[in-house]
């Protein structure tokens, strides 16, 4: 259970101290897509030591950006840090990737393995149905030192009950109006995002996992510090134009989906967990009230400026 569980999750500062029944915890406090973060430290020496083991860590300068400038009374997730305990839940042999997944006291607990040891979880997650409450536990040194990376699961699940999606693709923002290229990994979303940044100026908001949700009724994209291995993200929203499924081609050739094929191909690239039946079906029901706004193209593309006029003309 978080530290705080017995209690209303309120938050005193961005940044700052708890005494708490003869101990003090450390807090950081977060503003991700209009979603307050709240972290709670058991052990502040782990607070200071940057983790380095993974390629997709959230860089400093990244996660400063996102830190909450003024205090948030009602926490939307909050995410309590604790020291290293040995790993004592059941021994699952099938994973998929290196997660394992399974329910227990009516929690949701996720086990992430380390490819160096395999046979103990590097670190678990213990999250509450709704995903606003989560305990993160390491259970080997490597993962001792904690990284908002760690947490991006239950963001997407935080995120999915808020009436949004986190969608896999590079979102860039050119002239008030956001697009995301989204697809397979190596498809080119990211190409396509450098192509409008070097001939358009286009301003990229995230290079890997920007969140959407409904702002008015109207869908926006919103930064987050999740970028992958692109160090590309800040914190920024801007009202979504167009999400645009990328293939590579020998030649660019645009095409506009409507209906169910627009609607499952961006469906295609939302992160959600498939071990959660409710995330799944938030997913679709969120994703629906998105679509039916935007315009979704599939765009066949090359390495060149012909792709960007292909898009900008048919957006224009």
């Amino acid at each position: 259970m978080p530290f705080m569980s017995s209690e209303p999750r309120f938050s005193y500062a961005a940044h700052t101290t708890i005494p708490r029944k003869g101990m003090v915890i450390f807090m950081d406090q977060f503003q991700i897509a209009n979603i307050t973060i709240s972290v709670l430290w058991e052990n502040e020496e782990q607070k200071d030591i940057y983790y380095r083991y993974h390629d997709c860590i959230i860089m400093p300068r990244i996660l400063e950006a996102f830190r909450a400038k003024e205090l948030h009374a009602e926490t939307d997730l909050t995410v309590s840090v604790r020291t290293m305990k040995p790993y004592t839940g059941p021994i699952i042999r099938e994973r998929v990737y290196n997660e394992t997944f399974y329910r227990e006291d009516g929690k949701i607990i996720l086990t992430i393995f380390n490819p160096y040891h395999l046979e103990v979880p590097g670190y678990s997650l213990s999250m509450s149905e709704d995903y606003a409450d989560v305990v993160y536990t390491p259970h080997i040194k490597e993962y001792e030192n904690y990284d908002l990376q760690f947490v991006m699961i239950p963001f997407e699940g935080r995120v999915l009950q808020k009436g949004g999606v986190v969608l896999h693709g590079a979102a860039v923002e050119h002239l008030g109006k956001g697009i995301i290229f989204t697809g397979v990994s190596g498809a080119g979303k990211s190409t396509q995002a450098h192509l409008w940044q070097k001939y358009r100026n286009a301003l990229i908001l995230n290079g890997d996992c920007p969140v959407i949700r409904l702002d008015k009724g109207k869908p926006r994209i919103y930064g987050t510090p999740w970028c992958g291995t692109s160090g590309e993200a800040i914190n920024r929203n801007t009202e979504l134009s167009s999400v645009v499924l990328v293939k590579q081609g020998e030649k660019s050739a645009l095409r506009r989906l409507e209906g169910q094929s627009a609607y499952l191909a961006v469906l295609a690239n939302v992160f959600r967990s498939n071990n959660d039946v409710s995330a799944v079906d938030l997913a679709i029901s969120n994703l629906k009230s998105i679509v039916e706004q935007i315009q979704v193209f599939e765009l066949t593309c090359t390495i060149s400026e012909d792709a960007v006029k292909l898009l900008e003309n048919e957006i224009t």
